[in-house]
């Protein structure tokens, strides 16, 4: 799937494909690749190594998804904080419940 949505091969070229356990294993039925590497998606296309049917990316999917990475650092960024923000007010929250229920508690006896 990663291979599909940023149109690479591999994690630094196609190359690092060709002596992986899946192309050595019979299961891969003689393909140089996976098929989830080729440009248009058909049944053992992975068989042909050539530029036309393969992501042949500089850098290879490493290099896409650093590059995600940091187009969405920002969003990340806020994402995160927005949540510690609200773990810190929830334990905000129940150290003054539990202040005073002890206090309430308290009273009472």
């Amino acid at each position: 799937k990663l291979q599909q949505d940023f149109k690479c091969c591999g994690s630094n070229s196609s190359e690092d494909w060709h002596y992986s356990t899946y192309i050595m294993s019979e299961e891969s039925g003689d393909r140089l690749v996976p098929d989830s590497c080729c440009k248009s998606q058909t049944p053992s296309c992975g068989r042909r190594d050539h530029p036309s049917n393969i992501y042949k990316v500089e850098g290879g999917c490493i290099t896409k998804l650093e590059q995600y990475l940091a187009d969405h650092l920002l969003i990340i960024a806020v994402v995160g904080i927005a949540v510690a923000s609200l773990q810190i007010f929830g334990m905000i929250f129940t150290c003054c419940l539990h202040r005073e229920l002890k206090w309430t508690f308290a009273d009472r006896k």
